[in-house]
């Protein structure tokens, strides 16, 4: 059997009121007796027996305090006056320092608890809003914190404020990673091609608006596919590798290096010229030429060769244009017997 809902209740509560009351207008109950204020407690009893029948008083709160603490966000609330009156038990596991003793102390208070004073409190009455916050410490953990206001329901007053609190500590990681791999040469750990022309069209764009000066130097690891023949693929691997810690090393402010491509590497030397540039390789060819590598107790001794071009300041110039340039120059330093750093449009320099 079914059992009456609580809006039929009350609907046959009405009823029976209005009807008591035209009864008694039209004079049918009997003289003196007014059934309204009888009626009135049948239909409060009637009420009170639908919602204890349907156990609305202890299902529902013990529903929502349920699904409150089974949520794996952190949730915290605060009345209107931005002091904690509740949190759920993701909180609390986020969060050990948070306990009981915390409600009623303002949000500046549980904020520095949660995230440690470096992170600024966010102003409260704002509207809804999201922000990354970093927990420091130890381990450094990242979280995203949705912050909504409590409203009531027909005044639109805010009640108070709810935060939930995500850890997303491992998606930045793994953001990380993809990020790493994207613009890194796995190999060498420095910027990849790719990485080099995003930042590089950026420093290009500038000097060509500002008029300034930009050099871009190419360079190779001479003889590469003896070393690879004569000491295997995993020596010439250490030989790319130690080469680019060198070069890491010689790197000044405003520098831009990666490795182009096999034994290939660039540099863009942003708001430096070709005489720079061409003072720069020449450095960076002896520092190269001066360390070789050991490995398996052989000596592998390492040179390279440099070509450098200057952005010329003409209208339709790109960089790659520029590039070109530098390719060019790097083929006339190895034609000119290598270990070598040659400008675009000059001779070669340099040598043993």
């Amino acid at each position: 059997m079914n059992r009456p809902g609580l809006t039929d209740s009350g609907i046959r509560a009405d009823h029976l009121s209005m009807v008591a009351s035209f009864l008694y207008l039209i004079g049918v109950t009997p003289e003196g007796i007014d059934p309204v204020p009888m009626l009135t407690g049948v239909s409060a009893i009637l009420l009170w027996w639908t919602i204890e029948s349907s156990r609305l008083l202890t299902v529902v709160p013990v529903a929502k305090e349920v699904i409150f603490h089974s949520i794996s966000d952190g949730v915290i609330v605060l009345d209107n006056l931005g002091r904690l009156v509740e949190y759920n038990e993701g909180c609390r596991r986020m969060f050990p320092r948070l306990d009981e003793s915390k409600y009623g102390h303002p949000l500046d208070a549980v904020w520095s608890l949660m995230f440690g004073t470096a992170e600024s409190v966010p102003v409260l009455g704002e509207g809804p809003r999201e922000l990354e916050v970093d927990a420091g410490g130890p381990n450094v953990r990242h979280y995203r914190v949705r912050i909504s206001p409590l409203t009531a329901d027909r005044k639109r007053s805010t009640a108070g404020t709810v935060m939930i609190i995500s850890d997303i500590t491992e998606l930045k990681l793994l953001q990380q990673k993809l990020e790493h791999h994207a613009y890194y040469d796995e190999l060498t750990q420095v910027f990849n091609r790719r990485a080099f022309f995003e930042r590089c069209e950026s420093d290009f764009a500038r000097a060509k608006r500002e008029a300034l000066p930009l050099t871009t130097i190419l360079f190779d690891i001479d003889n590469f596919k003896q070393v690879n023949d004569t000491y295997g693929h995993s020596v010439g691997d250490q030989v790319l590798a130690h080469v680019a810690r060198i070069a890491n090393s010689c790197l000044q402010e405003g520098m831009l290096f990666a490795r182009y491509g096999g034994e290939e590497f660039v540099l863009a030397l942003a708001g430096r010229s070709a005489t720079d540039g061409k003072t720069f390789a020449e450095q960076l060819r002896r520092r190269i030429a001066a360390q070789p590598l050991t490995v398996g107790g052989k000596t592998i001794s390492i040179t390279s060769s440099f070509g450098v071009a200057e952005r010329t300041g003409v209208v339709d110039e790109s960089l790659q244009h520029l590039l070109h340039f530098s390719d060019k120059a790097l083929y006339e330093a190895k034609r000119s017997g290598r270990n070598r750093v040659c400008v675009y449009g000059q001779s070669a320099s340099g040598g043993a």
